[in-house]
């Protein structure tokens, strides 16, 4: 009986310490979400520009992320994960610096680089530590530590970034930085096979690393137009960290239920409605004026987000050998980064030439 609790039990402390490491490395992100697309417009950037430098941030991460996975393979997941940590860290007071639309666009690979190094190290972290069993409801948890620091992160940096100015904030975000490599310090080495020779990218996570990529060109457009689509549609722009705060708690609410039911009933069960509700939410997003349609967006695209996103993270891991797993994570997390950047950009171009509306609808 003690055994099979050991073989099931998610809750140890080497789970937790990844998750929380998680949470504060991005609440030393997320802020930005809300606030860098108006300081690069403070910067002389246009809404192209302001596309390419949300997109860098990711687009580096695509390229940096079979290093990343390959190295977690070689040499275990924790040195990885501080090393991301510290590139946060550095980043975050660099920001106050780069005063150019090019000085920005090389920070943002910068940051990527870290994003890169972390999130997929992380991720091979949690698979390790994490019962198979129970591995869909496993992916949903460690993603809430993501989704609580949105919760707080946006709205947080709107009011930090109109309350005492982006130096200000620039200095939060490396405090919680340092945060992330105290407890990133604290964490045991994972029980991970080690390669001898890694795989630079993973044939077995190709499929629901395609679905992905799909999801998140839709995420790509929220993360760099949406401040500036508040502002066009004449809603407060504290509205947009209110966006993020309801689509975070949209996410914790609905991860749990989601990886329990893939669990149980298969992981198309949970991916399916989720895409279809992430649809629906972007199509009242092409009507939205005002506020509350604003939240109900939210809401409608963090429940599909949540039910979608944890699964196949789920799914790829299910179809990865105990030795690979850094390559699979990285080119799960490599798709939704080129998602996200190729979003940015393509979007920045469609919104120039036709408009918010039409841009959300596509």
């Amino acid at each position: 009986m003690h055994n099979r609790d050991e073989e099931t039990r998610l809750f140890t402390p080497g789970f937790i310490l990844a998750s929380l490491a998680t949470f504060t490395l991005f609440v030393s992100f997320s802020p930005l979400l809300a606030t860098l697309p108006i300081y690069a417009i403070q910067m002389g950037a246009g809404e192209i520009e302001v596309g390419l430098i949300i997109g860098a941030f990711a687009t580096t991460a695509v390229f940096f992320r079979p290093l990343t996975g390959r190295e977690t393979d070689r040499r275990g997941a924790k040195g990885l994960m501080l090393v991301g940590a510290l590139i946060f860290l550095v980043a975050a007071l660099l920001y106050d610096f780069a005063r150019t639309v090019p000085l920005l666009l090389l920070l943002r690979v910068f940051h990527g680089i870290g994003m890169a190094a972390f999130t997929t190290a992380s991720s091979a972290y949690v698979a390790c530590v994490a019962p198979p069993k129970r591995r869909g409801e496993a992916m949903s948890y460690y993603g809430m530590a993501n989704n609580l620091a949105l919760a707080v992160g946006p709205a947080a940096g709107i009011f930090v970034m109109n309350s005492f100015g982006f130096t200000t904030l620039f200095l939060s975000l490396a405090v919680v930085g340092l945060v992330t490599i105290l407890l990133v310090a604290l964490l045991d080495e994972e029980p991970s096979v080690r390669a001898a020779n890694p795989e630079w990218f993973s044939r077995p996570a190709l499929f629901p690393s395609a679905i992905l990529v799909a999801l998140t060109l839709t995420l790509g457009g929220i993360l760099s137009f949406l401040p500036l689509f508040a502002l066009d549609r004449k809603i407060d722009p504290q509205g947009v960290g209110w966006y993020f705060t309801v689509y975070a708690i949209a996410l914790i609410i609905s991860r749990a239920f989601a990886g329990t039911v893939s669990d149980r009933f298969g992981r198309p069960a949970a991916v399916v409605p989720g895409l279809a509700a992430v649809a629906l939410a972007l199509g009242i997003l092409s009507l939205t004026r005002d506020l509350p349609t604003l939240l109900l967006v939210a809401a409608v695209y963090g429940v599909g987000f949540a039910a979608v996103h944890p699964t196949l993270m789920a799914l790829t891991i299910d179809r990865a050998p105990a030795h690979g797993r850094g390559a699979v994570m990285a080119t799960f997390s490599a798709a939704m980064d080129l998602g996200i950047g190729a979003g940015s950009m393509f979007w920045g171009l469609v919104v120039a030439t036709s408009g918010f509306t039409q841009m959300w609808l596509l």
